[in-house]
């Protein structure tokens, strides 16, 4: 006997493609929201050019963009602060497809926004094959206007993946990320 029930993964990813296209915002006003109402997930200038950074050397096949795959590699290789890595280490995540919920919803969320930036209706639909864009170099609008959409995209990236490590990544009680710092005097 076969089942008539949808394939929901398939669904999930239509409906996030929905939400793209008739509220480009949708995700980025409800993490706002979030954001002000819970401090977990604030995170530093310093953070989330750390974060860039490290989703660019995630980029394992080199296209500008994360895959479900090179996404799973990128969160699971944030190494501060140290109580998120340590998240990732004792949950056993395989793949993407093990990741939390919330994880593979940012991603599609993220990836669809390939819409918004005119790479076409259907760039964000498909078993895995949309990615994350790490990179708007190849739009054709003014410098102007790429610099700012660039700068929006980079906050909205920062905000969604601050949104997701704030809700299911608890900030221990009592934590205070520890830095060495060596200062060296040289007297005359």
């Amino acid at each position: 006997m076969t089942s008539s029930r949808p394939n929901n993964k398939n669904h999930v990813t239509k409906l996030i493609a929905l939400l793209s296209i008739t509220s480009p915002a949708f995700l980025s006003t409800h993490v706002q929201v979030q954001a002000q109402n819970n401090d977990n997930t604030l995170f530093s200038q310093q953070q989330c050019n750390d974060w860039l950074d490290l989703a660019t050397s995630s980029d394992a096949d080199s296209s500008n963009g994360l895959s479900e795959q090179e996404f799973y590699l990128f969160l699971t290789s944030i190494t501060t602060p140290s109580y998120i890595a340590d998240y990732f280490s004792s949950n056993n995540f395989s793949d993407y497809a093990s990741l939390p919920w919330t994880f593979r919803i940012i991603h599609k969320s993220l990836a669809c926004r390939c819409q918004y930036f005119g790479f076409g209706d259907n760039c964000c639909l498909g078993e895995g094959n949309a990615e994350v864009s790490l990179s708007l170099e190849d739009l054709d609008i003014p410098e102007e206007e790429k610099l700012a959409l660039v700068a929006e995209y980079r906050d909205d990236v920062c905000r969604e993946i601050s949104f997701a490590l704030g809700e299911l990544i608890p900030v221990p009680d009592g934590w205070v990320e520890t830095t060495t710092t060596t200062t060296t005097t040289t007297t005359t």
